[in-house]
């Protein structure tokens, strides 16, 4: 098998997200008082997630299908039938082509 990849500590380690990669750390309360900053509230967040991933799925099936076969097959299952997608989507092109 492969094994891992040695990994040296730095004292100040590079990223390649911005928003990760800043020389103070990121404090809420001062967001909030110097910004007018208030995060959403997770119950909401949650919402619109779920309500995003039911339209994606009703949209694009077929990547919703693949995103979820990559999921544990317990997970997977659970995904699939809570999206409402089939094992089998059909696309446009291939109920067309059959029609000819």
């Amino acid at each position: 098998g492969l094994e891992a990849p040695a990994f040296a500590e730095v004292a100040r380690p590079k990223t390649f997200l911005p928003s990760v990669d800043r020389p103070w750390p990121l404090c809420c309360a001062r967001m909030l008082k110097a910004y007018g900053f208030a995060p959403t509230p997770l119950d909401e967040v949650l919402r619109h997630c779920a309500a995003w991933f039911a339209q994606a799925c009703t949209e694009f099936p077929r990547d919703a299908l693949r995103a979820a076969m990559k999921l544990p097959p317990t997970a997977r299952k659970v995904a699939i039938q809570r999206a409402g997608i089939t094992a089998t989507p059909s696309s446009s092109s291939s109920s067309s082509s059959a029609d000819s």
